[in-house]
């Protein structure tokens, strides 16, 4: 696909409601190679990427800007479990990073103290912020690939790793003992499974 064609279909106001009837007439790989050509095809930093794919909605998801990993359907698991997981731990301050719209997590209450949530995408933050915020729960802009990471019991780290090159997520795991831990847990080839989606370096 041409750069001059991709911008065109980024741009469309038509196209999250052709990604829409596409994901229910497509097999799922096609809607895969689709999704990732449009990433592909956009330049710039992460944080520039991420912002077009959250400015244009290139995910092309109704129910949240955040993608397909961030639907209802998709988490249920992670929506029931996660609750009794930090009580089991005693986790008072959760940081989830990227937090994305927060979409899933809005729905559950969290046994928490204090709940950080974070992103690369300033105006995605800034609405999320206005939307969800309260004492005890704060969002922040962060670059998880070079900004230093606010304290916090827990790091959660969900669907984020799969979109960047290995020689970023190593930069970062080598800075960073919860992602240390991560790896030497057995999760590492999960979480590096391409999934069509890496952002270029």
């Amino acid at each position: 696909m041409s750069d001059k064609l991709a911008d065109w279909l980024r741009r469309t106001t038509l196209f999250s409601t052709a990604i829409d009837i596409a994901r229910q007439t497509l097999p799922a790989p096609v809607l895969t190679w689709l999704r990732s050509q449009m990433v592909r095809n956009l330049r710039g930093t992460p944080d520039e990427v991420f912002r077009e794919i959250y400015r244009r909605n290139i995910w092309g998801y109704k129910e949240t800007a955040s993608g397909g990993g961030s639907t209802m359907h998709h988490t249920q698991r992670v929506r029931e479990s996660l609750p009794g997981l930090l009580d089991q731990l005693k986790v008072r301050t959760l940081l989830d990073l990227p937090c994305g719209d927060f979409h899933w997590l809005s729905k559950i209450e969290l046994p928490v103290e204090h709940y950080i949530g974070a992103d690369i995408v300033p105006e995605l933050v800034a609405r999320t912020n206005s939307q969800h915020s309260r004492p005890d729960r704060t969002f922040l802009q962060i670059d998880l690939c070079n900004d230093p990471l606010p304290a916090a019991d827990l790091l959660l780290c969900r669907d984020c790793f799969v979109h960047l090159s290995e020689d970023r997520t190593n930069s970062r795991c080598g800075r960073s003992r919860a992602c240390a831990i991560m790896r030497q847990s057995g999760a590492e080839g999960r979480a590096w499974q391409p999934w069509g989606t890496r952002l270029n370096d």
